[in-house]
């Protein structure tokens, strides 16, 4: 018996149906994984994550792990929900430290902080808003491989 992903919800499925049980999208434009990223993606739907980061990280993996060197080989759509994350912009260090990140959130944090510090003893005062722009969109990038490299990897890291 073959098993596929589906696009849609991200959970393996019978690869002889027309249409996933789970979420209703047609599986026909869905292909079998290989047996590395089978194994992976099933391991990633047994960890106790919400569907949501599920899906996430069988994409991630999709794209060949945190460095994502086959990232072209996903849809647009597909980029784009591995590829920023708004929770992470809005929140920044909070939403990191929130999901077990909190090294990586000190670090960011404090080089935000001298950063705007930097641009403030410069004399630069109006600079320091598109500082803190830049690092809210760092946060936003960075938080899915993040999470991914802790949550599935099991990697601690500091940057």
């Amino acid at each position: 018996m073959g098993s596929t992903t589906c696009g849609g919800c991200g959970k393996q499925v019978y690869d002889k149906l027309s249409k996933c049980p789970y979420c209703r999208k047609s599986l026909s434009s869905v292909t079998s994984l290989s047996s590395a990223a089978q194994l992976e993606a099933d391991r990633i739907n047994s960890l106790d994550l919400s569907n949501k980061w599920k899906k996430c990280f069988v994409l991630i993996a999709k794209a060949g792990g945190p460095d994502v060197p086959q990232l072209k080989q996903l849809s647009p759509k597909e980029r784009r929900t591995i590829g920023f994350n708004l929770l992470a912009f809005l929140f920044g260090p909070i939403y990191y430290l929130l999901k077990g990140l909190w090294r990586q959130a000190s670090v960011y944090f404090a080089l935000t902080v001298f950063g705007i510090s930097v641009v403030d003893a410069v004399g630069l005062e109006q600079m320091d808003r598109m500082v803190g722009g830049m690092a809210s969109i760092f946060y936003g990038v960075r938080a899915n491989i993040s999470y991914y490299r802790r949550a599935v990897l099991g990697e601690t890291f500091w940057l």
